[in-house]
C-alpha cells in the first residue's frame, strides 16, 4: 500500500506475488537472506514495476486510445437486450469467420 497508494493494485500485486513464491520458491537462497525478506523484496519490485507501467500507460493514454482500457459493460439489462443481436451476428458468419472469433476470444 506504501508504494501503490491504490488497495485494488496492492492486492493484485500480492496475489501476484504469492503465486510467484509459490512457482519460484527453490530460487530462494538462504545464503543471501531470510525467507521474508525475499519476499518483501518481490513485492517491493512488483510494485514498482507496477506503478511504472500505469505512468507509461497514463503518458501514452492521449496519444494512443487504442492502449486505453476497454470499458466493459456490467450491466446485466443492457447485456440481456444485445444478447440477440450478437446471435443473429454469429448466425451470419461463415463457419471459418466464427472459428477466427472463438480462437481469438477464448485463447487455448
Amino acid at each position: 500500500m506504501r508504494i501503490t497508494s491504490n488497495r485494488a493494485t496492492a492486492e493484485e500485486v500480492t496475489l501476484d506475488v504469492f503465486h510467484a513464491v509459490w512457482q519460484g520458491a527453490a530460487g530462494c537462497d538462504p545464503a543471501n537472506g531470510t525467507v521474508l525478506g525475499w519476499m518483501l523484496n518481490q513485492a517491493r519490485s512488483r510494485a514498482i514495476d507496477r506503478i511504472r507501467l500505469e505512468q507509461r500507460i497514463k503518458r501514452t493514454a492521449p496519444e494512443c486510445p487504442e492502449t486505453a482500457p476497454i470499458a466493459h459493460s456490467t450491466d446485466l439489462l443492457e447485456v440481456k437486450q444485445e444478447g440477440p443481436a450478437l446471435r443473429a451476428a454469429l448466425a451470419n458468419l461463415t463457419p471459418q469467420e466464427r472459428e477466427a472469433i472463438e480462437a481469438a476470444s477464448f485463447p487455448n
